[in-house]
Formats: structure tokens, C-alpha cells, sequence
């Protein structure tokens, strides 16, 4: 009886270990499709993690405590926001007589967004993997439909929706500081689903009325940072070629996505 037991302990690491090579391999061969994938596997056999702290409290004091660390970072995260009491919006100039008609979504799109989730992607607060949505999105996609047009309707989102897991990615200078930690939260997979499709029915109707302008780069289908600076370079080298001087501002806002109020967006 032993004697099978160390057989069958033996040829499990022989496939274990055949296994793990296939899927290194597998990594390899796709790096350049995929390489997220590739690095993030590379980053999870690093020896040495990159840690979070000590980190400095409002006294001037370094807490090494999980929860006194998480705390300090909350409350830093939580006092970049811009809280506004009474909001006005600003008039935007009527270009479109064409009132957007209702969003209705279809079964048909659900499923085509299950069958493109990406299986590498983190699970959401609760647990549920990408994978497991993408293999059972056939049995899925006709019930996910119907709460996504019931939450459209009604303008409320299920309560886990809501819920987000913030992980702190350290951005440069010390650890110690908070205001060097930058938040990356994981939210729903499924209301990331919901997200994307008001998104794209929204971009599509601002496309279609002529609604983004022309030098807007970011944020809009088939332009980048590369298209951006083609333009820039373009017309840089007009103005030198007809012997006119170029002066060139770069301004950046700190935490601008933080800092822009809610309220606003919605």
C-alpha cells in the first residue's frame, strides 16, 4: 500500500511538473498577444514583494499594523474627493436637436461581452472569476439582461455592485507617505459588464451628433497618446517651416480623476 502511495506521489509531480511547463510555455508563445499575463506571472515568482509602509500617521508617527495602515491610507484617499453642497451646472451649448432615445439592452450583446471577458482578470469582492462567467455565459446572459434593464428603469444598482476592494499601488518617492500610494479598486465584473454597454451606447450617440471634438484624444475610440502627438508634431513643424515661433504649455492636474466631484459626472 505504501509502496503505490509513493508511485502515485511520484507521477503526480512528474504532471504537475509537466503541467507547469506547458503553461510557461504557453505564456512564452503568447507574450506578445498577451502581455500582461506574461509579466504578471513573472511578478508572482518574485522572491522579494513590494510591501506597503510603515506608513506615517497625522502625529508624525510610522504604524506598521495592518489595520492602523489601512486607516491612514482610507483616510487619505477619502480627503482627496471634492465634495460639493450646492451644484450648479454650467449651460452646455444645444449643437443636437436629437434627444438620445432610451437604451435597451439586448441578450444578444450581454452574451458577446460574456464570451470576450478577459479569464486572466482579478474576481470581483465576490468571488465570482471572469472564467466562470465566460464558460456559463450561455446560461447566464438571458437573467443578466433583465437586471440590467430593471437597473437602467429604476436608476438603483444592486448593493455589491457598490462594494469595491481598493488595493494601494506605491507610485514613487517614500513609503512612508500616504500621498505616494495611488488607489486601484476591483469592483463588480458583472456591473463592469452593465458599465461597458451605457458607455458604448452613450459614446455612439455623441459620435453620431458630432458631440466630441476633433482635438480630443483621450478617451475616444481609434485616437491614443500616439495619435496626440502625430497631431502635435504636425503642427509644430508647419509653423517652423513657415518661420513661426512655437511656445508649448504642458499642464497637468494632480489626482485629477479623484478630484473631479460625482455629482458632475452623473
Amino acid at each position: 500500500m505504501l509502496e503505490e502511495y509513493k508511485e502515485c506521489k511520484r507521477n503526480l509531480k512528474k504532471e504537475i511538473r509537466k503541467t507547469k511547463r506547458r503553461y510557461e510555455v504557453g505564456l512564452a508563445s503568447k507574450g506578445k498577444v498577451n502581455p500582461k499575463g506574461f509579466y504578471r506571472y513573472i511578478k508572482s515568482k518574485r522572491i522579494v514583494r513590494d510591501k506597503i509602509g510603515p506608513l506615517e500617521n497625522q502625529s508624525g508617527q510610522l504604524c506598521v499594523e495592518p489595520r492602523e495602515m489601512g486607516e491612514i491610507l482610507n483616510d487619505f484617499f477619502s480627503s482627496v474627493f471634492t465634495k460639493e453642497k450646492d451644484m450648479e451646472m454650467c449651460k452646455v451649448w444645444d449643437r443636437s436637436k436629437d434627444v438620445m432615445e432610451p437604451i435597451a439592452i439586448k441578450e444578444v450583446e450581454v452574451l458577446a461581452r460574456l464570451r470576450n471577458l478577459k479569464v486572466d482578470k482579478s474576481p470581483d469582492p465576490d468571488r465570482i472569476f471572469p472564467r466562470t462567467l465566460r464558460e456559463d455565459c450561455v446560461q447566464i446572459a438571458g437573467a443578466l439582461t433583465e437586471i440590467f434593464q430593471m437597473s437602467l428603469e429604476t436608476g438603483s444598482v444592486p448593493e455589491d455592485w457598490r462594494i469595491a476592494h481598493v488595493v494601494p499601488l506605491f507610485k514613487k518617492g517614500s513609503r512612508s507617505q500616504p500621498s505616494n500610494y495611488r488607489p486601484v479598486s476591483l469592483t463588480s465584473v458583472v456591473g463592469k459588464l452593465m458599465e461597458g454597454i451605457l458607455r458604448d451606447s452613450i459614446y455612439t450617440y455623441l459620435e453620431g451628433q458630432d458631440l466630441i471634438r476633433s482635438s480630443q484624444h483621450g478617451f475616444v475610440r481609434g485616437r491614443s497618446c500616439m495619435t496626440n502627438l502625430i497631431e502635435f508634431f504636425e503642427e509644430v513643424t508647419r509653423n517652423v517651416d513657415e518661420g513661426k515661433a512655437v511656445d508649448v504649455v504642458y499642464m497637468d492636474f494632480s489626482k485629477a480623476f479623484d478630484k473631479v466631484p460625482h455629482g458632475r459626472l452623473v
